[in-house]
């Protein structure tokens, strides 16, 4: 089966109010030697936006948009950055650590 892109799906009133500047943090992450950052995007859909977990490895240049992919699959080694990641934008990614765990245990 193959993976999809981490992603949360966030109502207008859910959308943190300084997104534009939060999707230009950087997290660099030594645990899993990639930059991490979250990228928000408006839903074709009415009062919809999306947030999607994204990295880029650590001796690629972060400032370029192509070197940036979606996480599609994290591991306990990303705890920290995910913690990182919901301390400054307020949106947690941690359920994914879990069925991907169950994923790979079923």
């Amino acid at each position: 089966m193959p993976a999809s892109p981490i992603a949360k799906y966030l109502k207008d009133k859910e959308l943190p109010k300084d997104f534009e500047s939060l999707e230009k943090v950087i997290i660099p992450d030594s645990a899993t030697g990639s930059y991490w950052g979250v990228w928000f995007s408006k839903s074709d859909k009415k009062d919809k936006h999306t947030a999607e977990l994204m990295w880029c490895a650590m001796g690629e240049d972060p400032s370029i948009c192509d070197n940036w992919c979606h996480a599609e699959e994290i591991d306990e080694e990303c705890r920290n950055v995910l913690d990182v990641i919901r301390d400054v934008t307020g949106i947690s990614f941690h359920s994914w650590l879990y069925k991907w765990k169950y994923l790979l245990n079923n």
